[in-house]
């Protein structure tokens, strides 16, 4: 069983919240707080929906990365061992992106053996 459940504020009802989980019984639903109708958030919950953002971001980038970056919007192979193979080839290239500055810092150029190449 989940330990935590993470959503958006589409997924927010009275008993799916941070203040109604039961860990003993059930996950921890992690729901970022909904403003009321009339007034603002008080600090505490605004703290907390902060938190739960970065967290999301986390877990969603490289789904932008997929999807943007290397342009997987739909899939285009018949078979699930194909849809399979391109999207675990994107993932791993999705990671690559997201480490790219400190490979660069590391090796000091994009193809560092590029000069050794005959012409």
């Amino acid at each position: 069983m989940e330990e935590s459940v993470h959503g958006d504020k589409a997924y927010t009802r009275k008993r799916h919240n941070l203040l109604a989980s039961d860990p003993e019984k059930e996950p921890i639903w992690c729901m970022p707080f909904k403003k009321p109708a009339e007034g603002e958030l008080p600090e505490w919950k605004r703290a907390i929906d902060r938190c739960l953002s970065s967290l999301r971001a986390i877990g969603e980038f490289p789904f932008r990365v997929v999807k943007r970056q290397f342009n997987f919007r739909k899939v285009r192979y018949r078979g699930l061992f194909k849809n399979s193979q391109a999207l675990t080839t994107r993932f791993a290239l999705a990671s690559l992106y997201r480490v790219r500055r400190r490979l660069l810092a590391f090796t000091g150029s994009v193809c560092p053996w590029a000069d050794e190449w005959p012409r």
